[in-house]
């Protein structure tokens, strides 16, 4: 959630706290009827409705065109033969893209409408499909924070969609799950190799942002947490990474900084069923089945994991 008074870090801080109690005026522009949560969790981040403009139809370039650098974060998403990645450098500013995948099928093409989003405070990438109920949503950022995490909307209902809660928490889709879309954050060295033909989101979006610079770098730097949590869990430090994964009901954190630089894959069991978790550094961490299959496992900061699954396992070394 981008705070537009001030990049500075003390800057920050002090607008973190003007704007922390919850804002009735922004809440009346959404339905917040039939919440899940108690309605002064939405706490302002700074900027209002739209004002980081989600994308909608957006452009891409080959990968040879993408100019990007080897070691800087891509967002990557591959389903059938179509591979895309959505660099961090332009999610940094926009937090959702809207796009639409053209798939080749045995009964032709079809398309699949996906939403790529990123929240820079919980670190946290999730990608999944757009329709629901039969109906295809389009979604915007809402400029409200829950648990320091992107809140988003729909704009046929109004509804608002915590990210990482991946589903309604008020109004007609109140309760309505989001179909996940398996996504890896990692270098772009690491994603051209595995897909050498694949699609990179331009950097000619319609606006005029500085896509070279991370607005959210002195954050990353440091150990605060900019507004309050509805829970803390102290067994980790709040901005440890992790990457966390949810199977029949039961979740599991796996702390990038112990397993980083150990012997991959890390093999495990969570709900009976066996995964590979692949962590390759403290920003890059992806989990498969044991066939090798990408599973929707999300980095994430520590803290951003706990809210949304409490009571969380921590796996430990042996």
């Amino acid at each position: 959630m981008l705070i537009r008074t001030s990049f500075f870090f003390g800057g920050i801080i002090a607008v973190s706290l003007l704007f922390h109690p919850i804002a009735q005026a922004t809440l009346n522009e959404f339905d917040i009827s039939n919440s899940l949560v108690r309605l002064e969790e939405f706490i302002l981040g700074g900027p209002g409705k739209d004002d980081i403009p989600a994308l909608a139809n957006p452009a891409f370039v080959s990968a040879a065109d993408g100019k990007l650098k080897k070691n800087e974060l891509v967002i990557g998403v591959s389903l059938g033969t179509v591979a895309k990645a959505y660099p961090i450098r332009i999610m940094n500013w926009h937090e959702i893209v809207n796009d639409t995948v053209r798939l080749v099928t045995p009964k032709g093409i079809t398309e699949q409408p996906i939403a790529v989003t990123w929240c820079p405070l919980t670190k946290s990438a999730f990608v999944f499909e757009r329709r629901v109920e039969g109906e295809m949503l389009e979604f915007g950022v809402s400029g409200m924070l829950y648990n320091n995490n992107l809140v988003m909307y729909d704009r046929t209902s109004n509804s608002l969609w915590p990210q990482l809660m991946q589903g309604a928490a008020t109004g007609r889709y109140v309760s309505r799950r989001l179909a996940s879309i398996p996504a890896m954050v990692v270098t772009w060295e690491m994603w051209k190799e595995l897909h050498p033909e694949t699609l990179v989101l331009s950097q000619k979006t319609g606006y005029l942002k500085n896509y070279r610079r991370d607005p959210y770098s002195v954050y990353h730097e440091n150990a605060i947490v900019f507004f309050p949590l509805s829970d803390v869990d102290k067994r980790l430090p709040l901005k440890t990474p992790v990457i966390g994964i949810s199977i029949d009901g039961v979740s599991k954190a796996y702390p990038l900084t112990l397993l980083a630089g150990t012997p991959q894959p890390i093999a495990d069991t969570v709900a009976d069923s066996p995964i590979r978790v692949y962590a390759l550094s403290e920003d890059i961490a992806y989990i498969t089945d044991a066939a090798g299959r990408l599973l929707p496992g999300v980095t994430m900061y520590w803290f951003g994991w706990n809210a949304f699954h409490k009571n969380s396992e921590i796996y430990e070394k042996p």
